[in-house]
């Protein structure tokens, strides 16, 4: 087998290459090198068209080749997506590790990713012929697929309501872990009611999970009506989080996502 590597100097070289060729995309590597494999890579690290952060329409709008430390250094970076991406690896993982990397590799244990889904943020994608936005949490509930010949080329953040939110993981150590349960959520009332409610759950199932059915349960009812369906939420999500076996049973992270999803709750006032 003929190896071929490319470094294109342009986003539009890049799309060209990416149409003509299967390549496999490779921003920082950090998930790449864990396990390489004999394939042609192309390699955008160096694309400028992937390195933008700009405020637009209420969104925090920036490049997909931007790294873990880049993304919190920026003073538009919400606190919560900086809580986040501290507790990802270590400096020098974060150092080269990039969103886009992050959200492609499609895991469910991506703590970036797991905020980006709570706060309902799009993606941009980029081919030769056609350039889209989709919803992040339809590449994690698998309603759209990144097609070979596309690069994410920018997150959309939209940076509304992010005031009031939460984030919890559990892995085996404070630092360089892996989660094996982790929940991101946002909340906020407006005149006694519920204005807002989205809650993330990562690293129990193959991918990050949201129960909108739920969600749509709470928003726009009186404060005082939620705090007292409280049991029937909780019985809600305890009949669709039907977490995986691992490494970690089963029975242990749903105890666990159960517990951090009452914690929430907690923090919020909707339950003692």
């Amino acid at each position: 087998m003929v190896r071929c590597d490319y470094i294109p100097k342009t986003l539009e070289e890049a799309l060209e290459r990416l149409d003509k060729e299967e390549l496999r995309i490779f921003a920082g590597g950090t998930d790449l090198m864990i396990s390489p494999k004999k394939e042609n890579y192309l390699f955008t690290h160096g694309l400028k068209e992937l390195q933008d952060s700009r405020l637009e329409n209420g969104y925090w709008i920036f490049g997909a080749g931007l790294s873990f430390t880049t993304i919190m250094e920026d003073p538009h970076c919400p606190p919560v997506l900086k809580k986040a991406i501290s507790t990802i690896a270590a400096p020098g993982i974060r150092n080269i590790g990039t969103i886009g990397g992050n959200i492609a590799n499609g895991s469910s244990k991506a703590d970036a990713a797991l905020v980006l889904v709570a706060a309902d943020s799009k993606i941009r994608l980029r081919s030769k012929d056609h350039d889209r936005i989709v919803d992040i949490v339809e590449i994690y509930d698998g309603s759209i697929k990144i097609q070979s010949e596309e690069i994410i080329q920018e997150i959309l953040l939209p940076l509304e309501n992010l005031d009031q939110w939460y984030f919890e993981k559990i892995g085996p150590r404070k630092a360089l872990a892996i989660s094996r349960v982790s929940i991101c959520g946002f909340y906020k009332e407006k005149a006694n009611k519920v204005q807002r409610f989205s809650l993330a759950i990562g690293a129990i199932e193959k991918n990050i999970l949201r129960f909108r059915e739920i969600e749509e349960q709470i928003i726009g009812k009186d404060v005082e009506q939620v705090k007292e369906e409280i049991p029937k939420i909780l019985k809600a999500y305890g009949e669709v989080i039907q977490p995986r076996d691992g490494r970690i049973s089963a029975k242990y992270r749903k105890k666990a996502t159960m517990n951090l999803i009452g914690e929430f709750l907690r923090r919020n006032g909707l339950s003692d």
